[in-house]
């Protein structure tokens, strides 16, 4: 009896291991595919991105993949990527060498007055004022 139980012990240890090993590993496959998609973002922002297509570079479909982005993230795919286009926007603006539509055109979009309203819904001011802003705090020396 000593024997079967230490055998049942043995088993019961050995399976909750396995246990522990296969959640760590389903966890490493959910997160690595939200990395590439994040590092996929970041180096082709200024084309055109689709949940579908990541989701399907990484084989998933897209619901699947959706709902895993933004398990990780917090967000979801677009919302991900208009923050990263926005962002890049808000740096290239900083810099002044270029017009709006032409960095509208750099971080993805073709249409400027889309572009122009999602820049004012995140920031609350256009590209356009910004870039005043901006220009105006130059001149000044304040070099933000």
């Amino acid at each position: 009896a000593q024997n079967l139980s230490n055998y049942f012990w043995i088993i019961k240890s050995k399976t909750v291991f396995l246990v522990e090993q296969l959640t760590e590993l389903i966890s490493q496959r959910e997160i690595h595919p939200v990395q590439a998609a994040k590092q996929y973002i970041q180096q082709n922002y200024g084309k055109t991105i689709t949940l579908s297509e990541v989701a399907e570079k990484l084989n998933f479909s897209s619901v699947y993949f959706g709902n895993m982005f933004k398990k990780h993230t917090g967000k979801t795919f677009n919302a991900y990527l208009t923050d990263v286009r926005m962002e890049q926007a808000k740096q290239l603006l900083k810099r002044q060498e270029y017009t709006i539509s032409e960095i509208a055109g750099m971080v993805g979009y073709q249409d400027i007055k889309y572009f122009s309203k999602t820049f004012k819904n995140i920031y609350g001011v256009k590209p356009s004022e910004y870039k005043k802003l901006l220009s105006s705090l130059h001149i000044k020396d304040l070099h933000i």
